[in-house]
């Protein structure tokens, strides 16, 4: 064997060995906030992706309190999208699976803090985050793979957008929104 053939397969065994060491890559799904209703309406259910989305009011662990669904929208250098003055914000994450992160960018205009996000499974909280400044930022939760629910509040805050990352997402085709209103 040549020295040239032998190089050749120590470089082969490297690369193949290089390359089965790279992590795959994450996929992501991301919800632009800008693309949401304008003006932002409580209580009224949209889709973007394979999401249902929702305004509603603030609870007890909100750093506003219970009780609060104020939303406008803001078109500014900082972002475009719906500006939270108290309220939250639900996303229903039924429709997708294998998620292991969530990444939400705001503009915390309060205080550090102010802005929460909560992922729930079922009824019980499973992960929470907030804002660590004022300004932009990314709020990152790490995201158990039976969390069903994601919820953001703020006090004064933009929310732009909100990624779902995990490294196999799949999209349930059937939506299984499951919020009930009362008809009076």
């Amino acid at each position: 064997m040549s020295a040239n053939r032998l190089w050749a397969g120590i470089l082969v065994i490297v690369l193949m060995s290089a390359s089965l060491a790279v992590p795959a890559l994450a996929e992501t799904i991301t919800i632009d906030l800008s693309q949401s209703p304008n003006p932002p309406v409580c209580d009224v259910d949209w889709q973007q992706g394979n999401c249902m989305l929702c305004y509603v009011s603030t609870t007890a662990e909100d750093a506003v309190g219970a009780g609060y669904c104020i939303v406008t929208w803001v078109d500014v250098s900082a972002g475009t999208g719906p500006y939270v003055m108290g309220g939250r914000i639900e996303v229903d994450l039924t429709n997708i699976e294998g998620i292991t992160s969530v990444e939400i960018d705001v503009y915390e205009a309060h205080m550090a803090g102010s802005t929460r996000a909560f992922l729930y499974t079922g009824a019980t909280p499973s992960g929470s985050a907030s804002s660590t400044t004022t300004l932009a930022q990314t709020i990152t939760l790490s995201a158990p793979p039976e969390a069903d629910r994601l919820a953001i509040s703020a006090q004064e805050a933009g929310i732009w957008a909100i990624r779902l990352i995990g490294n196999t997402l799949v999209e349930n085709q059937d939506s299984t929104w499951g919020r009930i209103k009362a008809m009076y």
